[in-house]
């Protein structure tokens, strides 16, 4: 067999001749093919035993062949070589020494190499029990436990790390160098500086004006009016700054103007003060003058101003109302009052379904409940409880009660077609109402 040592002695040569013939030179002598040796055999010694007589003896072992003598290797670096001999080269210097002939073992895998025993680490000496170191746990908390399962085995400390790849770090361009150098700014021209002036102007109008409208909105704003609560009659909106149509187009109307609600009835008389005896039925229009605003005043204006008393059944059906002045001519009494007005109301009604009704159940206290604006106690007291009575003109009936006499009186009519209920205190008020509601009628 070829040994080891001869096998890497045979490659070496091999590897010097082929690079030798690379540059050219002469390839190196060989050496005659060598005779493996021979496997060596131990000799052996007789154990010394004598068969006994009539037994089977073993046979003799044959001597060993002699083993054949090496030739003798040539002498390397003396002055004449062997006759019939390639010449040999000295080992190098840098070739490392030849091992000795071992068998070849392949090295084992990391996982099959065994690991050294791991050193036992030394536990704590358990402290002794007491009553404070060792509390008493409940019962329901004293359970066994199963025995921790081992950990699986981690990775061999001798296996090898992923071999991490450095990151390519770009260089960072060069900043752009100028090809031209900049010009300096001309100077600001005196257009440049008026326009500067007129921007910070125009911006700080701007500023004023978003803060005065800010102002206005959060703090000076009127609060919106309240709405109306479901369920209750509600007045109808202020009419316009226009004075308003009479119910009758054709009576005449009177203004007025006063500071606030509570001042009607005062403006009201100063107007009929000023009104000549005799004038026929006309509509008082009543202007307040407000620190908001002027308005014309509406119903629930009159009714609050005044006072007046109207049933419940009755107000929510009120949807407008004029106050009526009339100039007295008329005279049935021997001694007549020297007082010659006599006032009145027009009012729209809504709905007429249980007007008459409610007004027969309101005739009790109607002279009372309407004298702040009627004052009918200017004309004393009938005997007892008013007395009521029917009668007609035109063909519309008209329900009255004297006080005592026919020129002093409260009556009151309904007109349906139009929805209008009027008031007056004496028949010929009552008379001139009817006659003006029939004559401008729309047919």
């Amino acid at each position: 067999m070829i040994s080891k040592n001869q096998l890497a002695v045979a490659i070496r040569t091999m590897s010097q001749d082929l690079e030798a013939t690379k540059r050219g030179a002469k390839p190196i002598a060989r050496l005659e093919p060598f005779a493996p040796n021979p496997p060596e055999t131990l000799p052996v010694e007789p154990l010394g035993l004598t068969a006994r007589p009539g037994s089977l003896s073993a046979p003799e072992a044959a001597p060993a062949p002699p083993r054949p003598v090496a030739r003798p290797m040539p002498v390397v670096g003396g002055t004449t070589p062997a006759p019939n001999l390639p010449t040999l080269h000295p080992r190098p210097n840098w070739l490392p020494p030849e091992p000795p002939n071992k068998p070849l073992t392949p090295p084992r895998p990391p996982f099959l190499q065994e690991k050294p025993p791991t050193p036992e680490i030394p536990r704590p000496t358990p402290r002794p029990a007491g009553p404070l170191t060792d509390p008493v746990r409940p019962a329901f908390t004293q359970t066994s436990r199963s025995p921790t399962p081992p950990k699986p085995l981690s990775r061999p400390a001798d296996a090898l790390a992923p071999t991490s790849v450095p990151k390519t770090v770009l260089p960072r361009p060069a900043p752009p160098v100028p090809s031209e150098i900049a010009a300096p700014k001309p100077p600001q021209t005196k257009a440049d500086r008026h326009q500067k002036v007129v921007a910070i102007v125009l911006a700080a109008a701007l500023v004023l004006a978003g803060g005065g409208g800010a102002l206005w909105w959060f703090w000076i704003k009127p609060a919106s009016s309240t709405p109306p609560v479901d369920g209750q009659p509600q007045p109808p909106p202020p009419p316009p700054g226009t004075a308003p149509t009479p119910l009758l187009p054709g009576l005449t109307a009177q203004n007025v103007e006063v500071a606030s609600v509570t001042d009607i009835p005062q403006g009201v008389d100063r107007l009929l003060g000023s009104l000549a005896a005799g004038a026929a039925n006309q509509v008082v229009s009543v202007k307040i003058k407000g620190a908001d605003a002027a308005r014309y005043a509406t119903a629930a204006d009159i009714m609050d101003g005044y006072r007046l008393r109207i049933p419940e059944q009755i107000r929510p059906d009120i949807t407008d109302l004029n106050l009526i002045w009339h100039g007295q001519s008329e005279i049935l009494s021997a001694q007549p009052i020297p007082e010659r007005s006599r006032f009145g109301l027009v009012v729209k009604l809504q709905s007429l379904a249980n007007a008459t009704t409610n007004l027969r159940a309101w005739e009790q206290t109607m002279p009372a409940d309407l004298d702040r604006y009627l004052r009918v106690g200017r004309f004393g007291t009938a005997s007892g409880q008013p007395e009521w009575h029917d009668s007609d003109y035109r063909g519309i009936q008209i329900r009255y009660a004297n006080f005592p006499l026919a020129d002093q009186t409260v009556d009151y009519v309904i007109i349906s077609g139009d929805n209008l209920l009027l008031v007056a205190t004496s028949r010929e008020s009552m008379y001139g109402l009817i006659d003006a509601a029939l004559t401008y009628r729309p047919q």
